[in-house]
């Protein structure tokens, strides 16, 4: 709620010179473009998706409430589960149900890696030489 102040705050809108270089750098000194800094450990996306997927359904459905639809869902699940380890099973449910070339090659990618691309080529191509031919080949089609 702070920020919420700080906007309506008249010195927020003054403008305190140039706070960029002539190369686009931040000049040493001038106020941060974010003041408020990076989210708080258990603010952030990252944080709350591990949080979550670390927990039993059970966990799950006593912070949502187990008097409602999402609770009640939480609770037909097995209750000494992680959440990954579910969702996990969940995907390979549906690939040998319901095969999704798609969610199979995001799985074996996290799993193996992803394939390497290999490029040929012989001999340098200059930078010029490389737009030339793309702008060639999207005219093409």
């Amino acid at each position: 709620m702070e920020n919420m102040e700080n906007k309506e705050n008249p010195d927020n809108t003054k403008k305190s010179g140039p706070i960029r270089d002539e190369k686009g750098r931040w000049q040493k000194g001038a106020p941060s473009p974010n003041p408020a800094g990076r989210p708080a450990d258990g603010q952030s996306w990252q944080a709350i998706i591990r949080e979550i997927s670390q927990m039993t359904p059970e966990e799950i459905a006593a912070m949502v409430g187990k008097d409602n639809d999402l609770g009640r869902a939480f609770l037909q699940l097995p209750r000494k589960v992680q959440m990954k380890k579910l969702m996990i099973a969940r995907v390979f449910t549906a690939l040998m149900f319901e095969p999704n070339s798609s969610l199979l090659s995001v799985i074996m990618d996290r799993d193996e890696g992803k394939v390497k691309d290999h490029i040929e080529h012989s001999g340098v191509v200059t930078w010029a030489e490389f737009v030339k031919n793309a702008d060639a080949e999207t005219s093409d089609k």
